[in-house]
Order: C-alpha cells, then sequence, then structure tokens
C-alpha cells in the first residue's frame, strides 16, 4: 500500500533517483532541457541543502511502497509585498515512477502537500511545468491549476 510521509536527508539517494529521472522525462519532452555540465552534481548539493526543510511545512514529501516511488516539492515564494497575492508555494517537482502512475500517487502527493502548505498559512499554490509535455499540463489543468504566466525564451541561435 502506497503511503505519503515527509521525506528525510537520509532519502537522498533514492530522491535523487527520482529527480533524475524526472529530469530524463523533461529531456524526453523537450529536448531543450537538458542538465548543464556537472548539473546533477549541483542538484545533488541543492536537493542536500534544501528540500528537507520542514518548517512551516515540510517541502518534500515522498509516495513509498515501501520505497520510494515518487516526489513532490516545493518552496516558499515571496512577492516582496508587490503584488496581491496570499502568501503562496511554487511546486518545483513531482515525479511518481511509470509504473506507478494511474493509481491516484500523483493526485495524493498534490493533496497532501496543498493540505500542509494551506495549513501552514499559504493558499496559493503555483505550479510550473514544460508546455511541450503535454501529459503534465494536462494533470496539472484536471487539478484546476489555471495559466497565470507564460515563459518566453529565444535560444541563442534564433538571435539576429
Amino acid at each position: 500500500m502506497i503511503s505519503i510521509r515527509a521525506a528525510q536527508s537520509d532519502d537522498l539517494p533514492e530522491i535523487f533517483a527520482l529527480w533524475q529521472a524526472l529530469m530524463a522525462n523533461g529531456e524526453a519532452s523537450d529536448p531543450r532541457y537538458r542538465l548543464a555540465p556537472n548539473g546533477a552534481d549541483r542538484m545533488r548539493q541543492y536537493i542536500h541543502d534544501g528540500w528537507f526543510v520542514d518548517r512551516p511545512f515540510p517541502r518534500t514529501l515522498l509516495a513509498v511502497d515501501p520505497q520510494p516511488v515518487g516526489f513532490i516539492q516545493g518552496v516558499i515564494v515571496d512577492s516582496l509585498g508587490i503584488l496581491d497575492f496570499a502568501p503562496s508555494v511554487r511546486i518545483g517537482d513531482l515525479w511518481v515512477n511509470p509504473e506507478y502512475r494511474h493509481r491516484g500517487i500523483g493526485r495524493s502527493l498534490v493533496a497532501h502537500f496543498v493540505d500542509r502548505a494551506t495549513a501552514a498559512g499559504f493558499p496559493r499554490i503555483e505550479v510550473g511545468t514544460l508546455i511541450r509535455d503535454e501529459r503534465a499540463v494536462a494533470f496539472w489543468r484536471a487539478l484546476g491549476f489555471v495559466d497565470l504566466n507564460v515563459i518566453l525564451a529565444r535560444e541563442p541561435k534564433a538571435i539576429g
């Protein structure tokens, strides 16, 4: 049976492996989305240093069966008081291993994360995903997320 729990620092190897699968999926969706040289090493350190925060709520949750099969991670958004937004959290990463999909695990991870963030005083939740990953875009929209911002990129070879 799948359970959801807060990630602990000793989960780092499993979380990093799940994150690498997420990155491979991103690159398969859009080849422009690829790791920089040394990017994996930097990300491993970033996960180590920042993903195991548990105040005011756990920032990383795991779906386990009994080993981790998925995760969700987010950060508090600081709008600097410029925008009239409620206190916000941005989901940065969500991944469920393909063999565990279509069982409600992704939805459960999101629901647990949203519940914990909301209870901690962050009622507004944001998420970004690759526009070319149609499956991910459809997933987030099915959960009630709507378009807010669009990030446009001009590739270096398009300049000129």
